[in-house]
């Protein structure tokens, strides 16, 4: 993914998390692409990576994040900074795999959870509609959670999720 970077998550695979973690803010959004029940999101001009993202007065608990991929570890930083600031706080984060580099080792291992994306997100454009070529990357979603943080000699839960299935009424695989 190159030039533009403002790629929106696909209702389908959309659907799947907020079923799940029901996220009260996106942090790397849009008006346009903001897909979050409450409508809060931050968009470039609030700059999320200055922002706190929890806020326990607005009801602001659980994080989604599908930042540009450009500058992935300074959102992969600031999730796991965050999520060890708020208790009970959740980050629910899309991230390409990129295993070798070095904020993987670094922030990404230290998830909960690491889902491996099967198959891979064709992002959709400021219109809703696919994007041709939007992503020749294989992706992951990363979920932070402070009282996970805590614990000591932790190891994320790693499994590939092939969450086409859950679209269709499978099951997690």
């Amino acid at each position: 993914m190159t030039g533009n970077q403002d790629y929106r998550t696909p209702p389908a695979f959309w659907d799947l998390i907020e079923a799940e973690f029901d996220p009260d803010i996106d942090v790397a959004a849009t008006q346009q692409n903001c897909l979050v029940k409450s409508g809060q999101y931050f968009d470039i001009r609030q700059n999320a990576l200055s922002q706190q993202w929890f806020d326990l007065q607005k009801g602001i608990m659980t994080v989604y994040c599908n930042p540009p991929f450009k500058s992935m570890r300074e959102w992969v930083q600031k999730a796991y900074h965050e999520t060890l600031r708020m208790p009970l706080g959740v980050v629910v984060m899309m991230v390409p795999c990129s295993t070798s580099g070095l904020w993987w080792s670094q922030f990404a291992l230290k998830a909960e959870q690491i889902r491996f994306l099967h198959p891979r997100i064709n992002f959709l454009n400021d219109k809703g509609l696919p994007l041709k070529s939007s992503n020749n990357r294989d992706n992951a979603i990363l979920v932070f959670r402070s009282s996970y943080l805590s614990r000591v000699g932790r190891t994320p839960s790693i499994w590939t999720w092939n969450w086409k299935k859950n679209v269709k009424g499978g099951l997690w695989e």
